[in-house]
């Protein structure tokens, strides 16, 4: 499924939720007037992203008897993937190194990232700084609440650096992994 299909999806499954949410709190009223436990609200899926940029190991790997897979892995790939972990409900997460590299590139995106306390990650000794890049709109923030405003297309909050060279992003490398 292509990435425009899957937030499709999501946002039909949210506004469907979102209906279905405020259909029970209807409903609730009339449990809770009738003595009923209410039934609880049914949770809207919210996805998350880990952006750390460094030097990685990629390509194929497997063996010739078994199927190749292209993969990459490493340091950086590893700090992506727990930086995805930590961003559960919508939000995006990004390493220091990634930020430096967008200070440089594009000191106005960089400017709207809101520095996070240092967190402890494991297969880390010492404090990791990160930051977010804030990105919703306010009709999704409130459907994060439950209240479906129906599907928004949300655009990135600045242009993507397109600037770096090929070679030298290719150089960089990027650990990103999002579910």
């Amino acid at each position: 499924m292509r990435p425009s299909r899957r937030k499709r999806a999501i946002d039909q499954l949210n506004q469907r939720r979102g209906e279905q949410n405020r259909q029970r709190e209807i409903e609730n009223k009339a449990r809770i007037s009738a003595g009923l436990k209410p039934k609880p609200l049914l949770p809207l899926l919210l996805l998350g992203t880990g952006i750390n940029t460094g030097i990685v190991t990629a390509g194929l790997m497997g063996s010739q008897a078994k199927q190749k897979n292209y993969t990459v892995f490493g340091h950086e790939v590893n700090l992506a993937s727990r930086l995805e972990g930590l961003s559960g409900h919508g939000h995006i997460f990004i390493s220091e190194s990634t930020y430096a590299h967008l200070l440089s590139a594009d000191p106005q995106l960089a400017a709207n990232c809101i520095v996070q306390p240092p967190v402890e990650i494991k297969g880390i000794r010492t404090a990791v700084r990160i930051y977010e890049v804030p990105w919703r709109r306010d009709e999704e923030q409130a459907m994060e609440s439950g209240v479906a405003a129906g599907s928004v297309e949300v655009p990135w909050p600045g242009p993507f650096p397109n600037h770096v060279p090929h070679q030298r992003a290719e150089q960089l490398g990027s650990g990103i992994r999002t579910c």
